[in-house]
Formats: structure tokens, C-alpha cells, sequence
């Protein structure tokens, strides 16, 4: 028999315990789902309007998706910051400084994203510190961006491998499962994106767009379906008459 992974008790074999409520995280990620669709699609019409090709009334910015505390932002802004809260329990049910790192991560993203953090930090980086320099990218903030990113993702993945190699078993598997969505994330939100400051992009910049900014609300629904749906279990020593979850 393993040590219980929320908090060191023996007896209880941690694989016998499910990470995941899989109906409800099935449930949330599909009701979450048609709503990212949506928002991609009014940003499309969106971008037809600024074109003159859709109804006037669709080139308010509130129906972009790069507006910053525009609806589709927001969307993602209460996705994050839900995945953070969901993350944070786990945390302190399991005892496990990794999920609080994997909580802190959810929380810059939400900070990142609501004031486009890594955006100012590439103009700054672009004025006072790379003189010009793109290394293929249409412009330096966008090298500046990258850079940016690498520096917080670095960070993170730092404490991660920090925290890894003392966390429970459980602690790491729960890990593993969320850090899975916010790596999705990541290919959406910096891949693409790199790739959609590239000239190539310039070619396809309206699918790039629509590509990029699906794709990472998308996996943003999963991180928050994963997040609730694990922090729905409970182990066995929490369940039994009378205990209390570490």
C-alpha cells in the first residue's frame, strides 16, 4: 500500500482514488465549448464588418477577440480565474506546493491577459533593449514578447521542477493532468501566435487569428473542466465517516 498523496497517511493505495470526476469535467468543457465557438466566430464577423463585407453594428470592438475587458476576454478572464480558485483548493486539500505553483500560474494568466502584461514588457524590451532586432518576426515587440513569455514560462517551469521533487504521488499526477491544458495553451497562445508574426502569417491572417485565439480559449475550457472536475473527488481517507480532508 502507498502513502495517502493528500497528506502522508498510510493504508489508503492512491491509485485506487480517481483524479477526475471525467462526467463533470465532460459536462463543463462541453458547455464551455459552444460559447468559445461562438465568441470565434463573431470575432470573424468582426473582422467582415471592419472590411465592409458584414452589418455595421458588428465592428464594435466588443466582438473582437483582442480586446482587452472585451467579451470574449472576459470569458477567458472568468475561465482562468475559476481554474486558479479550483487549483488553490486542491492545493490546500492535498498540501502539495506544486498544485500552489500550478494556482499561481492560472493566476498570472488571468493578470497576463487582463492587462496584457507581456505585451507592455515586449514594447519596453523592443524600445530600450533590442535596438531593432526581429530574428524573422515582423516586428521586435514581437521578439520582445517571446522573450517575455520564455522569461515567466521559465520561471514557472523552474518552480515546478522545484516543487516536483518532493510533491506525493497524487500531487504529481493531478499535476500532470492540468498542466497538460495550460501547455495546450501555451501552443495556441505563443506557437501560433509566433508563427502569426512571422511573414508566413501575414498570408493567413485571418485563419491564424481565429486559429490562435480558438485554440487557446478552447484549451482554457479544458484547463477549467479538468480543474473542476478534480477538485470533485474527494480520496477515500476524506470520505470515510467522520474525516477530514487533509
Amino acid at each position: 500500500m502507498s502513502h495517502d498523496a493528500d497528506g502522508g497517511g498510510a493504508g489508503v493505495d492512491a491509485k485506487a482514488d480517481p483524479l477526475l470526476d471525467l462526467k463533470l469535467a465532460l459536462w463543463v468543457f462541453l458547455a464551455l465549448a459552444p460559447i468559445d465557438l461562438a465568441m470565434v466566430g463573431l470575432d470573424a464577423l468582426h473582422l467582415q464588418a471592419l472590411a465592409g463585407h458584414a452589418p455595421a453594428w458588428l465592428r464594435n470592438d466588443l466582438f473582437g477577440m483582442h480586446l482587452e475587458l472585451g467579451v470574449a476576454e472576459g470569458f477567458e478572464y472568468l475561465k482562468s480565474a475559476v481554474t486558479a480558485l479550483a487549483v488553490g483548493l486542491l492545493a490546500r486539500r492535498q498540501r502539495a506546493p506544486l498544485l500552489w505553483v500550478l494556482c499561481a500560474l492560472n493566476t498570472w494568466m488571468v493578470i497576463d491577459n487582463a492587462f496584457a502584461m507581456h505585451e507592455r514588457i515586449g514594447q519596453r524590451l523592443a524600445r530600450d533593449v533590442l535596438g531593432g532586432l526581429t530574428l524573422g518576426l515582423n516586428r521586435s515587440r514581437d521578439l520582445g514578447e517571446l522573450i517575455a513569455f520564455g522569461a515567466a514560462g521559465g520561471g514557472f517551469l523552474f518552480l515546478i521542477a522545484l516543487t516536483w521533487r518532493t510533491a506525493a504521488p497524487r500531487a504529481r499526477r493531478t499535476g500532470l493532468l492540468l498542466m497538460a491544458a495550460v501547455a495546450g495553451a501555451a501552443v495556441f497562445g505563443i506557437g501560433i501566435d509566433a508563427l502569426h508574426a512571422t511573414p508566413l502569417g501575414d498570408h493567413f491572417e485571418m485563419v491564424m487569428s481565429d486559429v490562435e485565439d480558438g485554440g487557446e480559449s478552447l484549451m482554457l475550457s479544458l484547463g477549467c473542466a479538468l480543474a473542476l472536475g478534480c477538485v470533485a473527488v474527494r480520496p477515500a481517507r476524506a470520505r470515510t465517516a467522520g474525516a477530514v480532508p487533509a
